[in-house]
């Protein structure tokens, strides 16, 4: 497995190298892409500038409604994932457009996902043409099957009551009564997704699996926990591989060279210009919320007025500034020169 991962490593270097004076861009995940169907942008190369300009007139939108009549309440929901876009561009400065879809159609009409769990498949199950493939998400466990090299989501999920059930098999100390893999299996007999128990699948787990116990004993039980590192270069190489098999229309002169994306409680990516490639920040958009509603956890929120309203946005800038990339080494600077003075 060391040298599949060392290819993979070497292949982001030359796909660099490579670009024979193509334009880099970069494609944003998650909430991000949520962002770009919101502004009509999605499946449209979009230049950082016109993003920010997009994204400044939709925060007026906002702002304007306050002193109209109708007004009862602000979505900060919507709020704080616009004003966490603009922060995520500046933080990735050499990457000056961006793209964002997350399904890609061949002529046949196979979907090639850009997902996690194709990138996870590809690099570790390449050659894997039928099987199932399970994700333990923070929300639910979902299902992938490949048939005759065809690999497309089950509608089927684990989620409510038998997804917590799950997490309260993991968090016994021992699994010897019943594992968590014998736990989904036993689920997805009852929906005929396998015949038997002794039916293999493969397993892999995320920041909730990562956060619950340690890999070690995941792995002793069949379950492959990946880092949050391995997660952004998987996304990346999924995105990579949607691109290739599908290429875009205006894209011939564009680079792929990164992927970016923030959710409910992280900012990830891998930015291949970037002197730090992989981007892992624990800063999403319900720690913003709480600060735009002043410490509670509502997505609407009434404001007062505008100044209030500016306030809460300078909060919110305040909070990601903390993350941005050297703010500890300024902290610590202006730290010391408080004796120097």
């Amino acid at each position: 497995m060391a040298s599949a991962e060392l290819s993979h490593s070497k292949n982001l270097t030359e796909s660099v190298e490579s670009m024979d004076g193509k334009t880099p861009f970069g494609q944003l995940l998650g909430f991000g892409h949520d962002m770009a169907k919101l502004l009509g942008i999605e499946g449209i190369l979009t230049s950082t500038d016109n993003y920010q300009i997009k994204l400044d007139q939709y925060i007026s939108g906002f702002r304007d409604n306050i002193d109209s009549e109708s007004y009862h309440s602000t979505d900060v929901d919507n709020m704080v994932k616009v004003l966490m876009l603009k922060w995520v561009l500046t933080q990735n400065p050499e990457i000056e457009h961006w793209y964002s879809k997350n399904r890609f159609t061949e002529d046949d009409g196979t979907i090639i996902y850009s997902g996690l769990w194709n990138g996870y498949r590809i690099v570790k199950y390449k050659d894997l043409t039928d099987g199932i493939i399970l994700e333990l998400g923070t929300e639910s466990i979902t299902f992938y099957k490949g048939i005759n090299g065809k690999w497309n989501p089950i509608e089927f999920k684990i989620k409510d009551k038998d997804y917590d059930k799950f997490w309260e098999i993991v968090s016994e100390d021992f699994w010897d009564k019943i594992s968590p893999l014998d736990f989904i299996k036993s689920i997805m007999v009852d929906q005929g997704i396998i015949n038997n128990m002794s039916d293999s699948v493969i397993v892999f787990g995320t920041q909730k699996a990562r956060e619950m116990c340690d890999f070690d004993k995941w792995y002793k039980y069949g379950i492959d926990v990946i880092s949050q590192e391995d997660e952004c270069r998987y996304e990346y190489l999924s995105v990579v591989n949607a691109h290739e098999k599908v290429p875009q229309a205006g894209l011939q002169m564009y680079e792929l060279c990164a992927t970016v994306g923030y959710g409910d409680s992280f900012y990830q990516g891998y930015n291949t210009l970037s002197h730090n490639q992989t981007l892992i920040h624990d800063i999403g958009v319900i720690r913003l919320i709480e600060i735009m509603a002043d410490g509670s956890n509502s997505k609407l929120v009434k404001f007062s007025n505008t100044d209030e309203f500016d306030e809460a946005i300078e909060n919110v800038k305040d909070e990601l500034y903390k993350y941005e990339e050297g703010f500890m080494s300024k902290l610590k600077k202006q730290f010391f020169n408080m004796f120097n003075t």
